[in-house]
């Protein structure tokens, strides 16, 4: 919902709407995965915790690249 919020009110445009589109909807997936996982914790679940595992690393991504932009973007502005 939050990805659907940031085209709706124009919060973010051009080049970072996609990564922090996919920032959130990385996250929401593993968070709507999450309980699933650790909840029931039996042994046909191991393919579960390896897909929690890469939507979450992928969502990580996502966030060190959002924050190398706003680093970048930070260090290339005059005084």
């Amino acid at each position: 919902w939050e990805a659907g919020s940031i085209v709706q009110l124009k919060l973010e445009s051009g080049n970072n709407l996609i990564t922090a589109m996919g920032l959130y909807v990385f996250s929401g997936i593993g968070a709507l995965l999450a309980p699933i996982a650790y909840i029931k914790p039996t042994s046909g679940n191991k393919y579960l915790y390896y897909v929690e595992w890469i939507i979450l690393g992928i969502a990580t991504v996502f966030a060190l690249v959002i924050g190398y932009i706003g680093y970048n973007s930070h260090l290339a502005s005059p005084p």
